[in-house]
């Protein structure tokens, strides 16, 4: 049988963030024996070839390749795509981790769309949602520009095989950067057939703060900056359209700014800023031609306007001017409507920025008025004069699971407004939304735990992401007057931020729960939609052994127990695949073979344990005393 996907993984001295990764493979809705895993060792000097050994010899879809050190993701991740058998293949990082319903969420997508390239929904853990223009809706033939594709350039896609070996694309191998950004560069000027799937979460980014992060590291700018002009230029090819060679650039432009982040670039010492400087002039010179301009907002429009003219000072107050800004969001109502919540929020969008910058109405057109020398500087006179109100920003709400960095869009329509008031004109971005914990997640529920509102606002083209403030007194009654099957609870932090609080109403119940062995028969009810039933072990976390998993089909699932050591326990749960994760519930009884013991957790979740064996005399006389129990009824 021809296998559906290869999941290639470059390693070199993992440590155990491998088994996340590797935990998180073993519960895929895709069956193993449609899938592989090639993890590529570029010479690890540790312990990972041991690690590498035994993770493999538990899975029998797992390959291991050992390769020289060749210093970079490249080589090794090209070695996987030549060993790779899948139809499609995907590249993974050795420490992030999949959601369950990815590889086969992706891979029917592929099939049904006749795709070459899927973007599967990525968040992030630890830092804002990457890509949040490709998580709004769920596109089956995605164009270039228009869905917003150049603005994803990391490699955590699905990738037809034969595509990439028909065009010969490839990762740069040996000590480069941005080997990614070319990878993606020359698959998007191939002309793929793109599908976007927004509607199912399938990868987790883990942002970490040890230094592990295969993307963590000092970048040097002229180094760093001579592979990203390679990766955009691969898009600025005289045979592709303008109209994507100028979005190349524009993108690349915006990009350009996250090597230099603007809270700490005053720090810098003035000779290290000026050849920055000096660098960045240099792409913008080669890859940013005056005809992208009008796709920038005005604040980055400014600063590739200060670098063409290689002026320092007048980049430095473009960095302080970024550096001010900032957005506080806040709930004005919040109300329930039957099981909805009605969301009302506002920002004063340049409350922050009133000493150094405000907006008037100049001849019927908003024209940004300096009150400060770093904004004098900053903007240049053509630049001040803006095409409308909605030129100044605007608001999106969103929800946001803290634990899992799980995010999602919440239907809202909003408008920009401006009046005058305390002789200070506001332009105020407004919003209405609706979070709906039954069905507001493209149909599906929300799954439950603590969700966040979130604000993300935009500022003359400046992105900031903040959790909605809400007063105590704009808070409704907890929970709805009726109808939910989610028992949301509107809650407000102590810091003063909207949250929603899903219960565990609607999870599934066990019921006919049977032991056998390592197997566990179940019947869950209500399971009215697709559903995988997950079997975790708990202080596992130096196991190596596999998670297992198993389909629910018509009310009833049985799944293979994970085996385990004395004293370990495995939880199970089911998830959705729009991420949703409940404990199952369980309050019967079920009989068990030793060593294991199937119990309800006090808070009524279905858990099995491994006991400890009992030492030989012990059994011995437990066998003894029963006999002769026996002996004496009869």
């Amino acid at each position: 049988m021809t296998l559906k996907v290869s999941v290639v993984v470059a390693v070199y001295n993992t440590g155990p963030n491998l088994l996340q990764l590797m935990h998180s493979l073993d519960v895929q809705s895709l069956p193993r024996a449609e899938f592989e895993v090639l993890l590529v060792d570029d010479g690890s000097t540790d312990d990972t070839p041991a690690l590498l050994r035994e993770v493999a010899r538990r899975r029998p879809h797992v390959r291991v390749h050992t390769i020289e050190n060749s210093g970079w993701p490249g080589r090794p991740r090209n070695v996987g795509l030549a060993h790779a058998r899948g139809e499609y293949v995907f590249f993974s990082d050795h420490d992030d981790e999949f959601f369950p319903y990815a590889l086969e969420e992706m891979y029917d997508t592929a099939r049904a769309d006749d795709s070459d390239i899927v973007y599967g929904k990525v968040v992030r853990s630890g830092r804002p949602t990457p890509y949040w223009p490709l998580a709004r809706a769920d596109v089956a033939h995605a164009r270039l520009v228009e869905h917003h594709l150049m603005e994803s350039r990391s490699t955590h896609k699905l990738y037809r095989r034969r595509f990439l070996d028909e065009h010969g694309i490839r990762f740069l191998e040996g000590r480069v950067r941005l080997e990614d950004h070319h990878f993606m560069g020359q698959a998007l000027a191939a002309d793929p057939r793109v599908s976007v799937l927004a509607s199912v979460p399938c990868y987790r980014w883990i942002h970490r703060n040890d230094g592990s992060n295969s993307s963590s590291g000092h970048v040097d700018l002229d180094w760093y900056f001579g592979f990203f002009r390679r990766s955009v230029e691969l898009l600025q090819a005289p045979s592709l359209p303008s109209e994507v060679r100028l979005q190349a650039a524009a993108v690349g432009a915006e990009r350009m700014f996250m090597a230099v982040p603007p809270r700490s670039w005053a720090a810098r010492a003035t000779d290290d800023r000026s050849a920055a400087v000096h660098t960045l002039a240099g792409f913008v010179d080669a890859c940013v031609p005056p005809e992208a301009d009008h796709r920038l907002g005005v604040i980055k429009r400014a600063a590739v306007a200060a670098l063409r003219q290689h002026d320092l000072e007048a980049f430095d107050a473009v960095q302080e001017l970024r550096r001010l800004i900032d957005a506080r969001p806040t709930a004005q109502q919040v109300r329930w409507d039957g099981a909805r919540l009605l969301v009302t929020a506002d920002v004063d969008l340049l409350a922050d920025l009133e000493t150094v910058l405000t907006v008037e109405d100049v001849a019927g057109a908003p024209t940004l008025v300096p009150r400060s020398p770093v904004a004098e500087r900053a903007l240049p006179p053509q630049l001040r004069t803006l095409t409308g109100w909605e030129g100044v920003g605007s608001l999106e709400l969103s929800v946001r699971r803290a634990r899992s960095g799980l995010e999602w869009p919440l239907a809202q329509h909003g408008d920009v407004s401006t009046a005058v008031a305390d002789g200070r004109r506001e332009v105020r971005a407004r919003v209405q939304a609706v979070l709906d914990a039954d069905a507001g997640v493209f149909g599906q529920p929300l799954g439950p735990g603590s969700w966040m509102v979130m604000g993300r606002v935009e500022l003359l083209g400046e992105s900031r992401v903040r959790r909605l403030a809400v007063a105590p007194d704009v808070l409704p009654d907890s929970t709805p007057p009726d109808g939910s099957a989610s028992a949301a609870t509107a809650v407000a932090s102590d810091a003063g931020q909207l949250g929603v609080t899903v219960g565990s109403a609607r999870r599934p119940q066990a019921h006919a729960v049977r032991c056998d062995g390592d197997r566990l028969t179940m019947r869950l009810d209500p399971v009215t939609r697709p559903a995988l039933v997950v079997a975790r072990v708990r202080d596992g976390d130096a196991e190596v052994q596999p998670f297992t998993s198993a389909p629910v089909r018509e009310g009833e699932t049985v799944v293979e127990l994970p085996r385990t050591a004395a004293g370990q326990i495995v939880d199970v749960s089911v998830v959705t695949p729009t991420g949703g994760d409940w404990r199952v519930g369980f309050g019967g009884e079920c009989a068990s073979r030793a060593p294991l013991r199937v119990y309800a957790t006090t808070n009524g979740s279905l858990s099995v344990k491994h006991l400890a064996t009992p030492e030989r005399r012990g059994l011995q006389h437990w066998v003894r005393t029963a006999v002769r129990a026996v002996r004496a009824r009869g």
